[in-house]
């Protein structure tokens, strides 16, 4: 009979074999570029580089989403994204701006930029009142 201790560090021993396996599709998975991706397709990902403009210039602070990705443009409006080859669709939106989408058709080791420009778009909101009292105490007597 097998005692539990050796059953227990085979079975310890047999958990260490299949991460050291696994390790490279682990960290492809985990550190591919940001974006978390299956490893298979981390090789055939592209750069996409999504610079957002309006009439005024660069546009800083529009969420750019692909999917259920979501990246803020920087100070220049630029996003770089790591995304697999195929079809998607990039939506760019920010208040005061009209939302807007492109799609892009990425193929492999093929770098692409996209330029999005957004339309200025009035923002309606609800009146704000601003109510105020005054009393006949002074600050000076305030502690």
């Amino acid at each position: 009979m097998v005692w539990a201790p050796t059953l227990l560090m085979e079975a310890k021993q047999r958990v260490v074999n299949g991460l050291r396996a696994h390790l490279p599709v682990l960290l492809a998975f985990v550190i591919g570029s940001g974006v978390f991706l299956p490893a298979a397709l981390v090789a055939q990902a592209v750069r996409v580089t999504v610079s957002v403009v309006s009439g005024s210039g660069p546009v800083e602070g529009v969420e750019v989403t692909v999917g259920s990705l979501g990246v803020l443009t920087d100070e220049n409006g630029e996003v770089v994204l790591r995304l697999p080859t195929g079809e998607h669709s990039i939506v760019a939106s920010r208040i005061g701006f009209a939302d807007s989408r492109v799609s892009v058709v990425l193929t492999a080791l093929r770098d692409t930029a996209v330029v999005i420009e957004l339309e200025e778009e009035a923002v309606e909101t609800e009146g704000i009142i601003v109510a105020s009292t005054r009393t006949d105490r002074r600050i000076e007597e305030e502690p």
